[in-house]
């Protein structure tokens, strides 16, 4: 529902708002700007200290949020100790250089907090490397209270909407492409202040373009939309300036001149307005109410000069349902009681009723589908974790052999690898190189094992990869049928590549590894390689990602115009070295 207003003041909007208010939700559809809020601002400061670890004030905003829980005291105990140390050399040091002057110069509780900021900071930061902004802003909430402080429906969804602008076509953004958007963006975001589709939308005419809702209420046309005459020197294009009259007596007197300026910016203002209501009335889709506090009979002539949307026409020509009108006294008056007469049947009107009401919508099918998903949102739909595509599950958050770290080390390695070096020189060998090559850091080749690489290279999966068909990190964007995508929603994994019945959603996403097979130039198969890292066992797996990869083969088909039966899927447990056959 969406209540139209000429103005933002007006009176009769603001006595809807409140009747309303009282069993509703009810708020303005104005946007603001998300970055405006503070819990986002403090959010985009952390990001940005991730991306750069040596500015001062995204440093200041990390270490006195709760990923570094310090408190001003500290931060000033912090600097007082840096300018002590160097008073005599004359150097001023930046913030970030008392920090690590202090955690290395001491052992407090304060140096201890920093050395403790600085592993998870070093952490995420790696992290970021591998995952994409969205996740990254998950996983930085999942430190222990931040979330706290998006504790309304208003901040989670404002987070929300922070996380949309990392979405591109070709996927993801990480983070460094992530904030250099918003910065291109004038570090502004825009939302509806309500951040809340389920209430009643209270908006002005003119911001109404555009848009349409089910039912609309057009407040008090009675209410005059004319204004005085505002311009000290109004200009006209055919006559020039129009400048005001003074008599000898100092009194004020309209010139011709001015008098035909008025008249024709009277006209101009009355066109405006009628084109004006004519949107706030086509605003409506199934239901348009028109509220005025008087209805007078239609007076062509007064229409010429009409000074409110009641003048333009015959307000009683369409039978007003009079509401009653509280009194002071609180007696009601004025109410009008209609009774229905069911003496009398139209049957032509009834057998038009009935047709209406039977109608059968045909693309009933896709209202419910949203315009775009991915992997993640569909297995969020059917119960998993928002973060069930990414390499590890939940239970590996600490360090060691069952890290989030790990995992992602090993995530890389696959990514950069020739498969058909399988020995465990010859991965050395590659680590080294890769390393070398600034594409693995210290850290990482430190959490890999090249006895597991191996025993992860030798499985069937990675046989007879022909490195020109073999496609790692394979992003897409593809339109698939609806009945495709519900029959995935329900959990299956048959699919209907060739099947459109007009509705479709766009999905988007990124397969870890897709081998196509080739015979005689020509597609003959694929096969989809999804890597996880993992203590579940194989048929927790199997029964979890199922849809996820039969998503991926839809996605498959439709774009290689392969059968269903072509197509095969493998779970790569990267933690327990095997390999679960999906489809």
């Amino acid at each position: 529902i969406c209540v139209l207003t000429r103005k933002r003041s007006n009176k009769s909007a603001f006595g809807i708002i409140k009747a309303l208010s009282e069993k509703y939700p009810v708020a303005g559809a104005a946007e603001v700007n998300i970055c405006d809020r503070p819990e986002i601002k403090r959010l985009l400061d952390i990001l940005s200290y991730l991306d750069n670890g040596e500015q001062d004030v995204p440093l200041v905003t990390s270490l006195l949020s709760p990923l570094g829980s310090f408190n001003e005291g500290e931060l000033a105990a912090v600097r007082i100790f840096a300018d002590g140390a160097l008073k005599n050399d004359g150097k001023k040091l930046r913030f970030t250089e008392c920090c690590r002057l202090y955690a290395e110069s001491n052992s407090d509780t304060v140096a201890q907090k920093l050395s403790e900021f600085y592993a998870q900071t070093e952490r995420l930061r790696t992290l970021s490397g591998s995952i994409g902004a969205v996740r990254l802003i998950d996983e930085i909430m999942r430190v222990s209270g931040f979330s706290s402080s998006f504790d309304t429906e208003q901040k989670v969804v404002a987070l929300r909407r922070l996380q949309r602008e990392a979405a591109a076509p070709s996927g993801e953004l990480y983070l460094a492409a992530f904030l250099a958007k918003i910065k291109a963006g004038g570090n502004k975001i825009t939302a509806s202040a309500a951040l809340s589709s389920d209430c009643i939308k209270v908006m002005t005419m003119h911001a109404s373009k555009g848009l349409e809702f089910p039912v609309v209420i057009v407040a008090d046309i009675a209410a005059g939309f004319g204004g005085d005459e505002r311009e000290d020197m109004p200009f006209d294009e055919d006559f020039g300036f129009a400048p005001r009259y003074y008599s000898s007596g100092r009194s004020y007197c309209r010139t011709v001149l001015r008098r035909l300026y008025s008249a024709r910016k009277e006209r101009e203002e009355l066109s405006n307005e009628v084109n004006l209501f004519y949107v706030a009335c086509t605003r409506a889709k199934y239901a348009l109410y028109v509220l005025t506090s008087k209805a007078e009979s239609y007076d062509k002539i007064k229409a010429n000069f009409a000074e409110n949307y009641a003048d333009l026409f015959d307000v009683n020509a369409f039978t007003p349902r009079i509401l009653p009108v509280e009194q002071q006294n609180g007696r009601v008056s004025g109410e009008v009681r209609r009774v229905l007469d069911t003496s009398r049947t139209d049957e032509n009107l009834a057998e038009q009723l009935n047709e209406i009401w039977s109608f059968a919508y045909p693309y009933e099918l896709g209202v419910e589908l949203p315009v775009k998903s991915s992997a993640s949102q569909l297995l969020t739909l059917l119960g998993g974790d928002e973060n069930a595509e990414q390499l590890f599950d939940d239970e590996f958050k600490g360090g060691g052999d069952t890290g989030i770290d790990t995992g992602i080390a090993y995530h890389r390695f696959l990514e950069l690898c020739d498969f058909a070096i399988k020995d465990g020189a010859g991965i050395q060998g590659q680590i080294e190189s890769f390393v070398n090559a600034g594409l693995m850091t210290e850290i990482q080749r430190a959490l890999l094992s090249v006895e597991r690489l191996e025993n992860i290279l030798k499985m069937p999966a990675f046989d007879n990869l022909d490195a020109r068909s073999v496609f790692r990190e394979r992003e897409f964007v593809c339109r698939l049928p609806s009945a495709d995508y519900l029959a995935i929603k329900a959990g299956g994994a048959t699919v209907n590549a060739c099947g459109d019945d007009g509705n479709s959603v766009i999905v988007q996403g990124a397969i870890d590894l897709l081998h196509i097979r080739r015979a005689n130039g020509k597609i003959v198969s694929a096969h989809i390689i999804d890597y996880k890292y993992t203590s579940h066992g194989d048929e927790y797996l199997r029964r979890k990602y199922l849809p996820q990869l039969a998503l991926y083969k839809s996605v498959v088909c439709k774009i290689y115009g392969l059968d269903e039966s072509l197509v095969s899927g493998t779970i790569v447990n990267i933690h327990a070295c095997r390999q679960i056959e999906l489809f």
